[in-house]
């Protein structure tokens, strides 16, 4: 994405919260800030969806390329501030891996080059919310505290964007050691010794895009359940995006093993019948389609009210 284009986001994020600061003092007035306050933490799912691994056919975007073996684990943790019933404002950090593996899917082209790689990613970001199923305002005169039960809407509903921050380090086991190696510093596409390919950063920011719905259990304790997903601008998180380079350009032997894989290319020997082998030039990733990766996860939000143990309390 264009500076220009981050910018205009950037502006209209700040004219949501220009314009509902004065609904936000109103809201706080009414509600002790300790209500409108909430821990979040849980965990859930983590898919990536770029070059590598993928759905049995060639690369297409989003779901259609999903991969069920390349589900992994994620932690949330964050914060939450309710500044009106329609909005709020989440600090939001995820730990959680990506992989992909060609080995996994049966298209033909994808399976004999034979790449992989997996990542710890840390992802940090603020996420204005919009409600479309708001809280309700709770009847009768008196609002108590530290009474049990469930009051308002019982289901709340919201979607949510912004721009996130987040860390990746690609990382791929070579087949003829055994050991496991970080791609970036190898510059597998030539990044180091062709001028035309500059190495990429570890840190990436992403659009975030995502609907959840909040369930009440108690009337400080909600269960989120949300999915989201990340439009990235860049196509290295699996270190693929672009063509082949000659090996022979490469003064490290990993470096080179691990550009080509052990079915791309067969160092000094013959290729069986029938085996796909690709040379300096050919295509080993999309350059076109930025990476993308997908959250599936369950929640529990506390109010700050929860761990503050008080008699019921009236407003004058």
């Amino acid at each position: 994405m264009k500076r220009s284009a981050i910018f205009s986001l950037f502006l209209l994020m700040l004219g949501i919260f220009s314009v509902g600061q004065a609904q936000s003092r109103r809201y706080a007035t009414e509600q002790n800030w300790m209500e409108n306050f909430r821990v979040v933490t849980g965990v859930g799912t983590m898919n990536f969806l770029g070059d590598l691994g993928g759905a049995n056919d060639i690369g297409r975007s989003f779901l259609a390329d999903w991969d069920w073996e390349a589900v992994r684990p994620v932690i949330q943790v964050g914060a939450r501030y309710q500044w009106h019933r329609r909005f709020a404002t989440r600090a939001s950090f995820n730990f959680g891996w990506t992989v992909g593996k060609d080995s996994w899917t049966e298209d033909p082209a994808r399976n004999a080059r034979n790449l992989s790689f997996h990542s710890f990613n840390f992802e940090w970001g603020f996420l204005p919310e919009f409600y479309f199923l708001p809280d309700v305002p709770l009847k009768g005169r008196y609002r108590r505290r530290g009474v049990t039960g469930k009051t308002g809407r019982p289901v709340l509903g919201y979607i949510y964007s912004g721009i996130v921050g987040f860390t990746m380090n690609p990382m791929a086991r070579n087949p003829y050691d055994g050991l496991t190696y970080e791609l970036q510093p190898l510059g597998t596409e030539g990044q180091f010794v062709l001028p035309t390919r500059d190495p990429y950063s570890l840190v990436q920011v992403a659009i975030p895009i995502g609907v959840g719905f909040s369930f009440k259990i108690t009337n400080e304790i909600n269960l989120d359940v949300e999915v989201g997903w990340r439009r990235t601008f860049t196509d290295y998180m699996d270190d693929v995006s672009s063509t082949y380079v000659d090996p022979n350009l490469f003064d490290s032997d990993v470096a080179k093993q691990l550009s080509i894989g052990t079915q791309a290319y067969y160092l000094d020997q013959t290729p069986e019948p029938g085996v796909q082998v690709f040379g300096p030039g050919d295509q080993r990733g999309n350059p076109q389609d930025n990476d993308t990766y997908l959250f599936f996860a369950f929640n529990l939000s506390w109010k700050l009210t929860a761990f503050k143990n008080s008699a019921p309390k009236y407003p004058r």
